[in-house]
C-alpha cells in the first residue's frame, strides 16, 4: 500500500459525508494546501477561503510586522491553486481586525501587561470560517492544524487531543474554541507529522515559499509600529517616567508603549553582565519596575479564564502535564478553584508570565487529551505548601 492511501485510510467518508459542502481555510502554506488536496481525493464539496485582516488605518508595510499577513501576490497565489484543484475561491476581509487584534494589543503596550495577539487572531479567524459557513449554506469547516478531534459518545462534547507531531502540535489554539465550532471541524492533517505533510506536498506538487510563522511573532515592535502607537495611544501614556530597580532611579524612559512586559531592559548605566526584566508598569507615576528573571519563576501558578475539556469536573487534585512552547511536558499537580480556574503546583521552578496561555495535558505526548487552557497568573512565593497539599482548597488563595 502507497503511502498516500495509508494516510488516506483513517479518512475516506461515507456517502452522506461526501456530499457536504465544506469551507476551507486557505492560508497559502504547505497545510492548509495538503488539506485541500486530501479533502479533494475524499470528494469533498470544497470552497476555499482566505481569511485577509483589514488593517485600513496602517500606512506601512504589513507584511513588515504581520508575519501571517498575506500580500496580493500571495492571494493570486492562493486562487491560481483554487482554480487548478477546481474549487471556488472566496478572500474574506474582516473588518473587525482592528477591534479584534490590534486594539487589545494597544491596551496591553499602554498597561504593561502581557500581549495576546496571535491568538486573538487566531479565534478571529476560525469564527470567520465558521460565520462564512453559515452564511455559504455549508455545513463543515476544515483547517491545517496539527490536532485531533474526538467526539464523546455519551455528551457529544468534541474532546481536543494532540497530535502525532509533538513539536508542531497546535491543539492549545484549538481548545479555546467554542463547542458549536469545534463539532462543524475537519482536521485532515490529525494523524500525520510534518514530516509526512512535506512528503505529500512534493508528491502533490505543491512547493509554496516557506515561511515559518510562530505564535507571537507578530506586532513586534519596530520603528513603523513605534510610529502608529505614537498616534495611537493616548497622551497620559506618552507621558515619561521613572524606571526602577531594586528602589534606585536609573533615569527616565520616554514611554511604556516602547517596551515590553517580560522583556529585557537594556541601559547605559547597568552592568553588562545585570540582567534586568521589565516587571511592572505603575500608572499612578508612569514608572517602569526592573527585576532580575527570578521574578517570573515560580512553582505556583493560577490559570485563569480556563476553557476546560468535556468532562472535566474535579474536587480532587490530580496530576497532569504542563505544556510549554520551550519545555514541553511539565508534570504538576491540578487542584480545583473557583471562578473558571485552576492553582498548579510544579516540583521545580519555571519561567512564565503573567497572562500568557499555556494548556494542561492528561499524559505526555502524542494523542492526549487538552485537559485545559487559559492564561498564567503568577502566585506569591510565601504561600505554604504544607497548608496548600494538605488541603483540597487552599483558603488563602481561594477566598
Amino acid at each position: 500500500m502507497s503511502q498516500l492511501s495509508k494516510k488516506m485510510e483513517g479518512y475516506l467518508p461515507d456517502s452522506k459525508s461526501r456530499r457536504e459542502k465544506v469551507i476551507l481555510g486557505l492560508s497559502g502554506g504547505i497545510h492548509s494546501y495538503v488539506a485541500a488536496y486530501l479533502l479533494k481525493i475524499q470528494n469533498y464539496d470544497l470552497i476555499g477561503v482566505t481569511v485577509i485582516n483589514n488593517w485600513e488605518d496602517y500606512g506601512g508595510d504589513q507584511e513588515k510586522v504581520l508575519s501571517c499577513h498575506l500580500s496580493q501576490s500571495k492571494q493570486d497565489e492562493i486562487k491560481e491553486f483554487c482554480g487548478k484543484l477546481g474549487i471556488p475561491y472566496w478572500p474574506v476581509k474582516v473588518s473587525e481586525f482592528k477591534e479584534v487584534v490590534i486594539e487589545p494589543w494597544i491596551a496591553s503596550k499602554v498597561s504593561g501587561k502581557y500581549p495576546v495577539q496571535c491568538w486573538n487572531c487566531h479565534d478571529l479567524r476560525i469564527s470567520t470560517l465558521y460565520k462564512t459557513m453559515n452564511e455559504s449554506g455549508a455545513t463543515r469547516i476544515a483547517t491545517g492544524h496539527f490536532a485531533k478531534l474526538l467526539l464523546n459518545d455519551q455528551t457529544k462534547e468534541v474532546m481536543i487531543h494532540t497530535s502525532n507531531d509533538e513539536v508542531e502540535d497546535q491543539s492549545v489554539l484549538l481548545a479555546r474554541l467554542s463547542h458549536d465550532i469545534l463539532s462543524k471541524l475537519i482536521l485532515p492533517l490529525s494523524d500525520l507529522t510534518q514530516k509526512e505533510v512535506i512528503k505529500l506536498a512534493e508528491n502533490f506538487g505543491v512547493i509554496p515559499k516557506h515561511k515559518t510563522v510562530n505564535i507571537h511573532d507578530c506586532l513586534n515592535l519596530n520603528q513603523e509600529l513605534d510610529d502608529y502607537l505614537n498616534t495611537k495611544v493616548p497622551v497620559t501614556f506618552l507621558k515619561p517616567g521613572e524606571i526602577i530597580s531594586e528602589g534606585q532611579n536609573l533615569g527616565q524612559h520616554s514611554g511604556i508603549h516602547h517596551y515590553s512586559y517580560g522583556s529585557r531592559f537594556e541601559a547605559a548605566n547597568l552592568n553588562r553582565n545585570e540582567k534586568k526584566f521589565i516587571s511592572g508598569f505603575k500608572f499612578s507615576d508612569k514608572s517602569i519596575t526592573l527585576n532580575d528573571e527570578s521574578v517570573f519563576t515560580n512553582t505556583k501558578l493560577q490559570i485563569l479564564n480556563c476553557f476546560f475539556s468535556d468532562g472535566l469536573n474535579f474536587t480532587e487534585p490530580f496530576k497532569g502535564f504542563l505544556s510549554l512552547k520551550d519545555e514541553k511536558y511539565i508534570e504538576c499537580w491540578i487542584h480545583p478553584k473557583s471562578l473558571n480556574s485552576v492553582y498548579l503546583e510544579l516540583p521545580e521552578e519555571h519561567k512564565f508570565l503573567n497572562g500568557e496561555i499555556v494548556s494542561v495535558l492528561k499524559k505526555k505526548g502524542k494523542n492526549s487529551k487538552t485537559l485545559l487552557t487559559g492564561e498564567v497568573k503568577l502566585l506569591p512565593r510565601d504561600i505554604d505548601e504544607g497548608e496548600k497539599s494538605e488541603s483540597k482548597v487552599n483558603y488563602r488563595i481561594d477566598f
